[in-house]
């Protein structure tokens, strides 16, 4: 029984280290999108005027971009914010991948060639630009933590937080099962929605 449990917990710990590298070449490799998670989140703050003192967009440490704010006043404010890089990076990822769809249903690919044609090159960089997108449209796990954290104290003096309660605990999930690999499942799922939604487009 105590091998068994050093052996899970061995393997554990590797999995985590694997993870934690792969996760650094992966966000490196795809930086945009956590920019545009970044800018969500700004945007979302000057929606709702909460002063924004830092923002990072992209940098080679962790977390990878931040941005810094004053806590809002309403809750309404705080979830918002902190979906923000869900709705925005979502809603674009599933453009990208139904334009993508679209060209496929009714043109050629462009054909894999070296050198690459002009059009694969743009073929290429927005598969690039939605995948970047929708890897990085989960909420991280810092606003994971602190979105949980105001739940758990704004539902007592206002109920109707609790209508919010099934999301918040849905985004902390969501965050806790990356090292499985769901921001991939769902990036797989955007790209099979949007190409069964060009299905129904007459040819």
């Amino acid at each position: 029984m105590v091998f068994e449990s050093i052996k899970q917990s061995r393997l554990l710990y590797y999995l985590q280290y694997v993870n934690y590298h792969f996760r650094v070449v992966l966000t490196t490799v795809t930086f945009i999108g956590v920019v545009f998670h970044e800018f969500a989140h700004k945007k979302f703050c000057q929606r709702y005027h909460i002063p924004v003192s830092k923002v990072v967009y992209f940098q080679f440490d962790t977390p990878a971009g931040y941005v810094n704010h004053a806590k809002p006043k309403y809750y309404r404010a705080m979830f918002f914010i902190a979906i923000a890089p869900f709705l925005i990076n979502s809603t674009l990822a599933y453009g990208v991948f139904y334009t993508l769809a679209v060209y496929h249903r009714f043109f050629t690919a462009p054909s894999l060639t070296w050198p690459p044609s002009p059009g694969l090159i743009i073929f290429g960089l927005m598969v690039w630009f939605g995948v970047s997108l929708s890897l990085h449209a989960f909420p991280s796990r810092q606003d994971a933590s602190e979105v949980w954290s105001h739940t758990k104290a704004a539902w007592t003096r206002n109920p109707f937080v609790l209508l919010g309660v099934p999301v918040i605990a849905l985004i902390v999930l969501l965050n806790k099962f990356k090292i499985i690999g769901i921001d991939f499942l769902y990036t797989a799922a955007l790209v099979v929605g949007a190409y069964m939604a060009t299905q129904a487009l007459p040819v």
